[in-house]
């Protein structure tokens, strides 16, 4: 059975595919990193506050992103 480990943070924000991909989908550099690290700050929060629902504007277009969804 094939391990499959998550990437960290530094190894996201250097990965040229996945930065190529960000600015497809019209990512700045700067914008894409901001989010990620916004990502991983609230997946580091207790179970606890999971709960509750985190939204904050997206620095891309000012719409709320729910924090404790991300399935779609």
């Amino acid at each position: 059975m094939a391990r499959h480990d998550d990437l960290t943070l530094n190894q996201i924000l250097s990965d040229p595919m996945i930065l190529l991909l960000a600015r497809a989908d019209g990512w700045s550099t700067a914008e894409f990193r901001e989010e990620m690290i916004w990502a991983s700050q609230e997946l580091k929060r207790e179970p606890g506050d999971l709960d509750a629902t985190v939204t904050r504007a997206s620095l891309r277009n000012d719409r709320p992103i729910g924090a404790a969804c991300c399935a779609i």
